[in-house]
């Protein structure tokens, strides 16, 4: 909605951007340490592709739990420069993740066949029929767990954005373009 200063029917943009920041960074900072530490302790039995892929999407992630504190200090001073860097990198990592999520769940979905004689390997009582169907089901979970939380990431860049945008508006209008005014 251009033009609009509210996002979930009546809460502020900048509350938005108060409440959501903090959230971003932890999230964030959780996958990020996760991914880099796994990959630390892994990273023998991983392949060169794996273990790139790995080390991009934890720096990213530190990326994002950085800026997304630029973010949270730029709510509170009202700075357009620290928000719209927290909205950049959001966007960025949306990207990124939406290019390599789709790749990675495109490779497990033609390498199904490796996971279903896996299983049978190692659950000697399970059938072909019923590995396949734990493959779909976990792999149909994982999906729309993904494309859940890309719809919410976006709506957060929208806020994110959408607040920026007010502030850049309001430094045009004051005449004023020193960024630590405080609202």
């Amino acid at each position: 909605m251009p033009g609009t200063r509210t996002f979930c029917c009546c809460l502020p943009t900048r509350l938005g951007v108060l409440i959501l920041a903090p959230l971003t960074f932890a999230f964030a900072l959780t996958c990020g340490v996760v991914t880099l530490v796994g990959l630390a302790q892994h990273h023998e039995s991983l392949g060169l592709a794996e273990r790139l892929f790995l080390g991009f999407l934890g720096s990213l992630m530190a990326l994002t739990s950085l800026t997304s504190l630029f973010g949270f200090i730029g709510a509170i001073m009202a700075n357009y420069k620290m928000v719209s860097l927290y909205g950049s990198s959001l966007y960025m990592s949306f990207v990124s993740v939406l290019i390599f999520g789709s790749v990675n769940f495109g490779i497990t979905w033609h390498n199904r066949d490796d996971f279903i004689r896996q299983c049978r390997a190692d659950n000697k009582g399970m059938s072909k029929d019923d590995c396949r169907h734990t493959f779909n089901v976990g792999w149909g979970v994982t999906l729309a767990f993904w494309i859940l939380a890309m719809m919410v990431g976006l709506y957060l860049i929208h806020i994110v954005r959408q607040y920026s945008r007010q502030l850049q508006e309001k430094y045009h209008r004051s005449g004023n373009m020193v960024q630590y005014h405080s609202a």
